[in-house]
């Protein structure tokens, strides 16, 4: 989703490729998604028509609620980042899942594949191919549970069966193959609007960026 320059006035598509115009910038306070190419342009909804447009301040058809289902996530206290939040790279067509790019809630690069080891995982990322990952569902009885399965290799962001003897937390890595290693519970933090992944086999144990 982006705001461009249209005729004879600024437009919203969805065409972008994640570059700068599919940037905006959240203001809890506001409610506001202002873009960060034209400040002062945000996005918004009209109401006769239910159609996503592009108005200016003085509109009344700014502010944005995001509707959060999910239980608040407890977590303790970690000299990691640990929420994440999630940027929609292509929605749901057809049969196909979700495709996403996770981005830190701190520092706001991506979790990736490494462009030179597709097994090995970081948190460089942007919003190009190697950040982009399949968000799929695998819980069942209304538990929030997926797995992402990177876009490039097709292979699954895991915790390494190893952890199970590594009390400060394992090597994360994309070698899954979508097993229970893969699998993780998906909490809302809805102070910051941001998720957590614990993992399901290592329970208490988040992915994070350092």
């Amino acid at each position: 989703l982006r705001i461009i320059d249209g005729t004879p006035q600024r437009v919203v598509d969805v065409g972008g490729g994640g570059g700068r115009y599919t940037l905006f910038r959240w203001n809890a306070t506001q409610r506001t998604l202002e873009s960060t190419v034209f400040p002062g342009h945000y996005l918004a909804v009209h109401r006769e028509q239910n159609t996503v447009m592009c108005a200016q301040r003085e509109s009344e058809l700014v502010s944005i609620r995001f509707e959060l289902k999910t239980k608040l996530a407890k977590l303790a206290k970690s000299k990691f980042d640990v929420p994440f939040n999630f940027h929609m790279h292509r929605g749901r067509q057809g049969g196909n899942p979700v495709v996403v790019v996770v981005k830190s809630n701190v520092h706001a690069l991506s979790v990736r594949v490494n462009p030179k080891n597709l097994q090995k995982s970081n948190a460089l990322g942007g919003c190009g191919q190697f950040a982009r990952w399949q968000l799929i569902e695998c819980g069942t009885g209304g538990d929030k549970v997926y797995k992402l399965q990177s876009c490039k290799s097709n292979r699954y962001l895991r915790i390494a069966p190893s952890a199970a003897q590594n009390q400060a937390g394992g090597e994360i890595d994309v070698c899954g193959s979508g097993g229970k290693f893969t699998q993780f519970r998906v909490h809302v933090v809805s102070d910051c609007n941001a998720v957590v992944f614990e993992s399901v086999v290592f329970s208490g144990k988040y992915l994070a960026a350092n």
